[in-house]
């Protein structure tokens, strides 16, 4: 066994080191302000601390550090012995003290009512440096709320990632996100999953992305089916920068839906995937596409490089033949540049 040496004793710790900046202190100045505000406000309202907001702030005031991003989870946000929102002491003081630093909400696993929607939604409109938005699991009271917070989010110029994923949006959710929506001309990223969203949702996306510059769409574990794809994808010869589209597990399946739709479907896709030069990535792993309309998949990459198109990469289920899996996951991989290394010379001997 090899025997651990003594630690070296340091030297004499520089004790300037331990005095925050000017800059550290204005950052603990800023969230004492918030705090205080917000205890004012939580003392009226005859509320108790959310206590990750509590943490978070203490937290900052203890290292002089800001706290960029906030998560609330599997919070109550009312009760019947106190039906005020618990968000509007929070979100009012963030506003009306100034708190600059956040940049980033997670609202996990909350039931909200209209007026938390109108909360957040105020916050969100008034906010000029706010980056992400991501809210999980929630519900809400009904289709208002979700209009009201829709409107802060598109609103805001300023988010460019909007998550808003295992909620029961549908067809009319997802056509009131993106009527909203349409108005951030900063927003990249869209995650989507397992939000209710039918083949009706395929045109409603479609119109959507065709007038806004995003370049990231993520619709996982939702029920478009093949007419869902065929509608969505006519975007791929409106767009010139939309880069991913993911449509895993959606119900593309040879075995669940008629030969009529399937055919519609793909066919649909492969034909408008030809008019498309930024595409990177077209994601149908865990559909059942099977070997007939696997094979157009395969031919419509063939035509994109008889063309010289850039590569785009389909990943599709394995319930197909292996070698038709197989050239379609090398059909889209990139071809490496410069061939073959070159073998380098004899090394020099050491003297």
């Amino acid at each position: 066994m090899v025997k651990k040496g003594k630690k070296k004793s340091g030297g004499k710790k520089d004790s300037k080191s331990k005095e925050p900046s000017a800059m550290q202190l204005q950052m603990q100045e800023l969230a004492k302000r918030f705090w205080a505000g917000y205890q004012k406000r939580l003392t009226a309202a005859g509320q108790q601390a959310i206590p990750a907001v509590e943490t978070a702030v203490k937290t900052t005031i203890k290292d002089c550090a800001p706290f960029v991003h906030l998560v609330v989870d599997s919070v109550e946000l009312y009760t019947t012995q106190n039906p005020q929102s618990r968000l509007a002491p929070l979100f009012n003081a963030l506003l009306e003290t100034g708190y600059p630093f956040l940049q980033e909400l997670y609202l996990w696993n909350l039931t909200l009512r209209n007026e938390d929607a109108a909360v957040l939604s105020t916050y969100l409109r008034q906010r000029r440096d706010f980056t992400k938005f991501e809210m999980l699991g929630c519900k809400f009271a009904d289709t208002r709320g979700l209009a009201t917070l829709a409107e802060g989010l598109g609103f805001n110029k300023h988010i460019t990632q909007i998550n808003m994923s295992f909620i029961k949006l549908g067809s009319e959710g997802v056509r009131l996100l993106a009527l909203e929506l349409a108005h951030n001309e900063m927003l990249r990223k869209l995650r989507l999953h397992r939000c209710s969203l039918d083949s009706h949702a395929g045109e409603i996306l479609f119109r959507y992305l065709s007038a806004v510059p995003l370049t990231h769409v993520d619709l996982e574990g939702n029920t478009l089916g093949p007419i869902g794809l065929r509608d969505i994808s006519k975007v791929f010869p409106a767009s010139d920068v939309l880069q991913e589209l993911s449509l895993q597990e959606n119900g593309i399946d040879v075995a669940e839906c008629s030969e009529e739709d399937m055919h519609a479907g793909i066919s649909g896709m492969c034909e408008n995937i030809l008019q498309n030069s930024t595409l990177k990535t077209l994601n149908l792993s865990f559909n059942t596409i099977g070997d007939t309309y696997g094979q157009m998949i395969l031919d419509a990459l063939k035509q994109r490089k008889e063309k010289g198109l850039p590569t785009v990469t389909i990943k599709v289920g394995h319930r197909m033949r292996s070698e038709l899996y197989e050239a379609i996951s090398a059909a889209g991989k990139l071809a490496k540049k410069g061939g073959k290394k070159k073998k380098g010379g004899k090394k020099k001997k050491k003297k």
